[in-house]
């Protein structure tokens, strides 16, 4: 059973009025949805994601229609009606302009276009909310097929108080003194904008860390390998002391995992990294504990003089495993799949932050005189 509290805004007392008309205590919200139940009437109505100047496609043609009133052209929405049946059961499925009841109720605007489905027959909520997302999942599908046009449901979206950073009091901008790698930049640009999805979000701040793994590697390669050559008892006709710089060049290609620790090691600084995190309590307790459903890698944030970049780097990496791997592996039953609707990825919001901050860091650090 779904218990899960709601916070919705109204602006004005005349939103106010009009949800004291529409009977909302007889309805419910559906899941993380922007979508509402009423089980004595078998009906649901879902926000859609709509924006055809942006998703392209045919659909929108049979949607949208020009109305001319006293010489002013208006936008109107034209219902697209399906009805079918499964088993016994009889259902209707409209794509129309939002009803009152869904405007008032979930304090959205009247531009929203809205999916009404009749013939709901349960009082329970988990059942309305596994049959939205089944139907909807393959009847968007269809129409992507068919009208080549991208359809889907409204999110909540989730409200907290993200770090801003405001610049010192006095402070300009300036020519650039440094210049950036193309490629990592424009992926860094790409996570920027791609606000409401988290799961892009995340996966293009990595590819930013992603891209210089293979020179912060080398970087420690090179270190260990200068290392020995300073060592005084270090001998060149002593086939043990060469066959350490040979184990070392030999491990070039190395795993994921440990090429991304390199890079957090040689770009991140330890006392940043940790002034970050702690500088917002929301965030300090956030990765303070585990969180269910998205990784158990908790950050020992508590310790004050451990460096905590190795234990960032097996977060970070254990969520981008989830994210990508997509296929069910025999080999790893405990692999749960990070999917972009569930309530695990509307958590990553935290991790986004933390990873653009290290993309930041990552960017400046591999950054040239500006030529």
């Amino acid at each position: 059973m779904w218990k899960r509290k709601k916070t919705v805004y109204f602006w004005g007392l005349e939103s106010l009025k009009k949800l004291a008309k529409c009977e909302f205590e007889k309805y419910s919200f559906l899941g993380d949805y922007e979508a509402i139940f009423r089980a004595d009437q078998q009906i649901l109505e879902a926000g859609l994601v709509y924006q055809p100047q942006r998703s392209g496609g045919n659909f929108h043609k049979l949607l949208d229609h020009q109305e001319a009133l006293d010489g002013t052209i208006t936008r109107k929405i034209k219902p697209f009606v399906i009805t079918g049946s499964h088993g016994n059961k009889q259902y209707k499925a409209t794509i129309n302009a939002a009803s009152e009841s869904f405007l008032a109720i979930c304090g959205a605007f009247n531009r929203r276009v809205t999916i009404t489905i009749e013939g709901i027959q349960t009082q329970y909520h988990d059942d309305a909310l596994s049959f939205l997302e089944k139907f909807t999942g393959a009847l968007f599908f269809q129409i992507d097929a068919l009208y080549d046009s991208a359809l889907s449901l409204v999110k909540t979206r989730k409200h907290r108080n993200r770090r801003r950073q405001s610049p010192e009091e006095g402070t300009t901008l300036q020519f650039p003194q440094h210049e950036y790698d193309t490629a990592p930049l424009s992926l860094y640009f790409y996570a920027r904008t791609a606000n409401g999805l988290p799961l892009v979000q995340f996966l293009a701040f990595y590819q930013v860390l992603e891209f210089y793994f293979p020179v912060c590697y080398q970087a420690e390669s090179r270190r260990r390998i200068r290392s020995i050559l300073k060592d005084p008892s270090f001998r060149t006709d002593r086939d043990t002391d060469i066959a350490r710089i040979s184990n070392i060049l030999s491990s070039g290609h190395t795993d994921e995992r440990s090429m991304l620790k390199a890079t957090l090691l040689e770009c991140i600084d330890a006392n940043d990294l940790r002034a970050f995190i702690e500088s917002d309590e929301t965030t300090q307790e956030f990765f303070k504990k585990k969180t269910k459903g998205l990784t158990d890698h908790k950050l020992p944030i508590e310790n004050k003089t451990l460096d905590i970049r190795n234990d960032v780097a097996e977060r970070i990496y254990d969520i981008r495993c989830r994210i990508v791997h997509t296929k069910h592996s025999a080999k790893d039953d405990s692999l749960e799949l990070l999917l972009p609707n569930s309530p695990e990825a509307q958590l990553l919001s935290f991790d986004i932050d933390l990873l653009r901050f290290l993309a930041q860091k990552v960017l400046i650090a591999s950054s040239s005189q500006f030529k």
